[in-house]
This record gives structure tokens, C-alpha cells and sequence, in this order.
């Protein structure tokens, strides 16, 4: 009877029962090879998900590790099951560390990517592109 119910939950909410579930053993340069593009930047504007995926407009202060441009637009999935975050991570004027993989309808990022508050140190941007 145990295993019918659990069933019946999960045909009922398959978006839950498909949840995100991250690899978090990795160190930073780990990361940094794991990613495409790697920047800080301030959030400039936030598009709510219409149907899809969240939209944040950074305007880029340094540049880590590829090439965002001076303004980079993130993709996140909206959806927890898909590693979007549960709750607002970015804040409109706030700068971040942003760890993006490029993908064809462009850079996306998830709560799964180690995102940071606050702008990076120079030493900090020195050793992330130098793999130390």
C-alpha cells in the first residue's frame, strides 16, 4: 500500500520528484575547467520567467575566465527540479561572481554553479585564471 501511495505522489507532482541534485566535492579549479565563462559583474535587470527561464543582465566588471562581452544576459531555470534557485539569488545593483557554461541559446547559470555575492579580490581574479 506504501508503494502505491508514493506512486501516486509522484504522477502527481513529476516536476518534485525530479529534483536537482548537485555534485558540491569539486575544488575551484574544478569549477573553473567545469565552466565556459566565468566573470563578476553587476546585476543590471531581472526578467521573470514567462513560461521559462529567469534573465539577469549583468554588466560585466571583469572578465575570469572566456569571453561574456561588457554585458552578459544569464539564463536560470525558474524551475528548483531543474537547479534554478528556490528564492531570488541575484539582486538588481548587486555584483556577483558568475560561473556560466555556454550553451545555444546562450549562457546559463544554476544554483548549482558556486555564484558568489560580492566583487572578486584582484589576487582572487589572479588565481582563478591562473588555476592556483
Amino acid at each position: 500500500m506504501k508503494a502505491l501511495s508514493a506512486a501516486l505522489i509522484l504522477l502527481a507532482f513529476p516536476a518534485n520528484a525530479a529534483a536537482c541534485r548537485c555534485f558540491t566535492g569539486m575544488t575551484l579549479d574544478q569549477q573553473m575547467q567545469s565552466h565556459d565563462v566565468v566573470f563578476a559583474g553587476q546585476v543590471s535587470e531581472i526578467r521573470p520567467p514567462s513560461g521559462g527561464d529567469v534573465q539577469v543582465t549583468f554588466l560585466v566588471t571583469s572578465r575570469i575566465k572566456g569571453h561574456p562581452g561588457n554585458i552578459a544576459k544569464v539564463s536560470i531555470a525558474s524551475d528548483p527540479a531543474a537547479c534554478g534557485y528556490v528564492r531570488p539569488f541575484f539582486r538588481k545593483h548587486n555584483i556577483y561572481v558568475v560561473f556560466t557554461d555556454t550553451t545555444p541559446s546562450g549562457l546559463e547559470t544554476s544554483r548549482c554553479s558556486p555564484n558568489k555575492l560580492g566583487p572578486p579580490s584582484s589576487i582572487a581574479v589572479e588565481a582563478m585564471r591562473n588555476g592556483t
